[in-house]
């Protein structure tokens, strides 16, 4: 894959993946366990998240449409539902977008709790979906660097961990004050912290898994300590700079730039994604 090809799909995956991300997490905390009466954080502004979730997808959206080259034709990846994860990627996003639009009417209208609760979860399952879906259209078999179950694992945790690095960037931002918020971006830290660690878990299994295979698994090893080896540091540097700051910072700005770095950390991850790609001879 050439870079400038490769940026429409960094883009359009984590874009994607963030706002599952933070519909789920948000949609989780601040619905569905009020409405079943297990805590939550009932109180905090739900516009901002659900603004920001659709945005998100739109701009996804339209990263996707430029990487086909030609804009209009994206309406055609749907045209294959039976036999193409392409296809079916496509129809999961447009159905998230449509339940996410749907909940932003409900919450504007005011047309009650009870209603949007059964549409918030609809829109995590197929947030889940979607984000399976991505990952399935990546295991191909004739390039080995992306077929194994690392692929899906990475896909999830950027899910999340981009979702909360956005949420906390929300609540900051927004200057969201509630004690569940609070309550809520303590819980995000030690979540993100989480994350950040499986993911260096992931990326280094992976590595040593695929060393000890063929051709072109080691081949693509190479690609990260030879051509890749400026952005692969940069992006565990921005990593791990972000969760010291949230760990250690004890000022907001301190978590804006530590969220931001973690967001920046995780585009440059998609971006090595692409760039150990590398087919095999079947």
């Amino acid at each position: 894959m050439s870079q400038h090809r490769e940026w429409p799909l960094v883009f359009f995956t984590v874009l994607t993946q963030l706002a599952v991300g933070v519909f789920v997490l948000w949609g989780v905390s601040a619905v569905i366990l009020p409405a079943i009466g297990s805590g939550g954080i009932p109180e905090l502004d739900s516009q901002p998240v659900l603004i920001v979730t659709l945005s998100s997808l739109v701009a996804g959206g339209m990263a996707a449409a430029f990487h086909l080259g030609r804009p209009a034709g994206a309406f055609f990846s749907l045209s294959h539902l039976r036999r193409s994860w392409l296809s079916r990627e496509a129809l999961f996003s447009i159905g998230f977008g449509v339940v996410v639009a749907l909940v932003l009417v409900l919450e504007i209208a005011g047309l009650g709790r009870t209603l949007e609760s059964a549409v918030v979860f609809a829109g995590v399952v197929l947030g889940f979906v979607l984000i399976a879906a991505i990952s399935r259209l990546y295991r191909l078999r004739t390039v080995p660097a992306w077929n194994h179950g690392g692929t899906p694992a990475m896909f999830f945790t950027t899910s999340f961990l981009t979702g909360a690095s956005t949420l906390m960037l929300i609540f900051l931002l927004t200057g969201t004050e509630p004690v569940q918020a609070v309550e809520f971006a303590g819980f995000s830290n030690r979540f993100i912290v989480v994350l950040v660690f499986l993911q260096a878990a992931i990326f280094v299994g992976t590595s040593i898994g695929l060393s000890a295979k063929g051709r072109t698994e080691l081949e693509s090893v190479r690609l990260l300590a030879t051509t890749l080896r400026l952005p692969l540091a940069a992006r565990w540097l921005f990593a791990s700079t972000g969760l010291l700051l949230l760990v250690f910072g004890t000022l907001p700005w301190l978590d804006v730039v530590a969220c931001g770095l973690l967001l920046v950390s995780e585009v440059l991850g998609r971006f090595l994604f692409y760039g150990v790609y590398q087919r095999s001879g079947f």
